[in-house]
């Protein structure tokens, strides 16, 4: 079992400038319909979102195929906000998971956890991340991270040297989620339990799993 931290950063409140459109063009990285399906719909969850902490900044959305593409159109009350939105949407991914490491050795610090260095495992060993509902009454969340066979291989030895000390999950650079390690044995996937909420479990799964598999493409 792992215990978790998350870490939450705010975002830019933007003023109202006059309202402007935007169309995306999403494309996947893997085959799968269903999967396909289910990263179509949390990619609009993740746009309403981020508009919504910009200042409820979502007018209108339509969603179309074309040609086997699928096609975001919005409407968006600041033109500021859309700009915001696009570089967001079109940045690319990066996951990684970091050891705790005394500063001086470390390749990154953050303020108030500490120091820590790279390991091997990135965005191109995580497969799949579900949310579920934990805890008394399921009020709790939780999230599943799924790794590639070698990605279970490389935590298994992340894990069995860092036993009592924290390992971070870093997505764009950022620390996301710290967690301490209390075993020095991985199963199939890593579980972090505690969530919160499921809101937040599902919002943390949503970002990773469209970060992961959908790739933006602005219309012009």
């Amino acid at each position: 079992m792992l215990k978790r931290i998350l870490i939450f950063s705010t975002l830019l409140i933007l003023t109202a400038c006059g309202a402007t459109k935007v169309a995306y063009k999403i494309s996947f990285n893997i085959d799968d319909a269903e999967q396909q399906s289910s990263l179509t719909i949390a990619s609009l969850r993740v746009i309403e979102r981020r508009l919504s902490r910009m200042g409820d900044q979502l007018l209108e959305q339509d969603m179309k195929t074309r040609d086997q593409e699928v096609i975001i159109s919005l409407k968006i009350r600041d033109k500021e906000a859309g700009e915001t939105l696009t570089t967001e949407l079109v940045k690319p991914f990066s996951l990684n998971i970091m050891e705790q490491s005394p500063e001086k050795t470390a390749d990154t610090v953050v303020e108030d956890h500490g120091g820590f260095r790279k390991t091997d495992i990135t965005q191109e060993h995580l497969q799949w991340v579900e949310a579920r509902t934990y805890g008394p009454e399921g009020k709790q969340g939780m999230v599943i991270l799924y790794f590639s066979p070698d990605g279970r291989t490389i935590m298994q030895k992340i894990f069995k040297r860092n036993k009592g000390k924290a390992i971070g999950i870093f997505v764009r650079n950022q620390l996301v989620s710290k967690l301490t390690v209390d075993t020095d044995k991985v199963k199939d996937d890593i579980v972090i339990q505690n969530i919160p909420s499921y809101e937040i479990a599902r919002m943390f799964a949503d970002d990773m799993n469209v970060g992961l598999h959908v790739t933006f493409t602005l219309i012009e």
